[in-house]
């Protein structure tokens, strides 16, 4: 108690006790001051996304509701993901009706984790996906099967057979296989450096991958990655796009427009593919 109270038995203070508070001084102001700006930085997050994330979505529909906690189902992923993955992360929800259609607009991670073969108790994190994942529930069926899946990811090649346990690059590649064996594949030569089309209607699907179709699919494909599939009444969209809905970092005003407008763009894109398809459909 001396020593916590910088006093000795007799009441006096003693460079030791002096040492001892200075000591603790110094050690706890750091630690304060790091709870303190962390406990900001989780108040700043969380005010750019209600101040600037969500009056940004809505300017394009005030109706859209936002979400930042809230997820999209996995299984409504997988309708166009086609990658083996045993780790799903979504967040970022956003939802309502845009054109008489119900939409669904979320972020996700997908990874593949394993334990390291040199260190079985070390987990190792291999990202699958990294983007937005789009389901859009149109008002009318299109009695039609269509996938465009890019023929080139974005990134390297993920699956790498001399790296990943044997039995998940068989997993993947079943999966990769679905459409081929399920599905007929058409060409369109315009898109054919581009994507691998699938579809159950290939008189259906060409009509619909008309010219202008076509053009639209180039011009956004040359902007962003994406991968596309319409099954009955529903769109699904994938957009290869990392660190979205995520703050600027705090004094770096130069960071702040292209945070802005990267989330801008991507759902910029996203609307505009969905209104290209539904007057076609």
């Amino acid at each position: 108690l001396s020593i916590i109270f910088g006093r000795n038995y007799l009441g006096e203070e003693t460079s030791e006790t002096i040492f001892m508070w200075c000591f603790f001084v110094a050690i706890c102001f750091p630690v304060y001051i790091a709870l303190t700006k962390r406990k900001e930085l989780i108040n700043y997050d969380t005010l750019y996304k209600n101040n600037v994330i969500e009056r940004l979505i809505k300017s394009f529909l005030p109706s859209l509701e936002y979400l930042p906690d809230e997820s999209i189902k996995q299984e409504d992923f997988k309708q166009i993901d086609f990658d083996y993955y045993n780790n799903f992360c979504s967040s970022n929800l956003i939802k309502g009706t845009y054109n008489y259609d119900e939409i669904e607009i979320s972020q996700i991670v997908t990874e593949y984790l394993y334990k390291s073969s040199r260190n079985h108790r070390n987990i190792v994190h291999k990202e699958i996906f990294n983007g937005l994942f789009g389901k859009i529930k149109l008002s009318r069926n299109c009695n039609n099967e269509l996938y465009l899946i890019q023929k080139e990811k974005k990134k390297k090649k993920l699956y790498d057979t001399f790296s990943l346990p044997i039995n998940q690059v068989i997993k993947s590649n079943n999966e990769k296989n679905f459409l081929k064996n399920n599905f007929n594949q058409i060409h369109i030569d315009e898109l054919d450096s581009i994507f691998d089309i699938y579809s159950s209607n290939s008189h259906c699907s060409q009509n619909l991958l008309d010219s202008k179709i076509v053009q639209v699919l180039i011009k956004i494909y040359n902007i962003e990655k994406f991968e596309l599939a319409i099954k009955g009444n529903y769109i699904y969209l994938k957009f290869w796009m990392d660190g979205l809905f995520t703050n600027p970092p705090l004094g770096k005003e130069i960071y702040d427009k292209e945070y802005i407008y990267k989330n801008y763009k991507i759902l910029y894109l996203v609307f505009y593919l969905i209104s290209a398809f539904k007057e076609k459909l």
